[in-house]
């Protein structure tokens, strides 16, 4: 009586958990927050058309470009690669009215997630606004929606390379 073990979590002020979208593509995990998942489509590449050498779908009437990841980033290695050549798996990001359709490999379905930043560690890296522990050990790259919208509305030539491997 009167004695016993006293206990002090401290968490950091920047923790934050996050409803997102868990998907794959070209073998990394990455974590888009629902909030800027409009919706998630799966096509015949027949229903893709190109327009000015942009590959666009048309849904509900809206004209939406699609972007695999390795276009959106510049990167140099692929990493939409379809499992099926005929069919498409698009994850439809939309912010500030805009809207841009991104080929993944799988969906995974949506999780909380506790969100850890990356600048202190990393650096500004544009695109991704940070990383996740999931419960399973693995790392999932959180992306920024309205940032990769602008990174794919970029035709100026400016470099937004990122090597996504984890």
């Amino acid at each position: 009586v009167g004695t016993g073990t006293r206990f002090l979590i401290s968490l950091p002020l920047t923790l934050a958990i996050q409803k997102s979208l868990l998907c794959e593509i070209g073998g990394t995990l990455f974590a888009i927050p629902l909030e800027s998942v409009t919706e998630i489509v799966t096509v015949n590449v027949d229903s893709l058309h190109s327009v000015r050498g942009q590959v666009v779908l048309n849904l509900r009437n809206k004209v939406i470009p699609v972007k695999r990841f390795d276009e959106v980033f510049r990167n140099s290695r692929s990493l939409s690669l379809a499992a099926d050549p005929l069919r498409r798996t698009l994850v439809i990001l939309g912010a500030d009215d805009r809207y841009m359709a991104v080929e993944v490999n799988r969906v995974f379905g949506e999780e909380d997630i506790v969100i850890k930043s990356l600048s202190r560690n990393m650096g500004d890296i544009h695109g991704v606004s940070g990383a996740s522990i999931l419960g399973n050990g693995k790392i999932a790259l959180i992306l920024d929606a309205a940032a990769i919208l602008r990174m794919g509305d970029a035709d100026d030539g400016e470099v937004n390379h990122v090597d996504v491997a984890v």
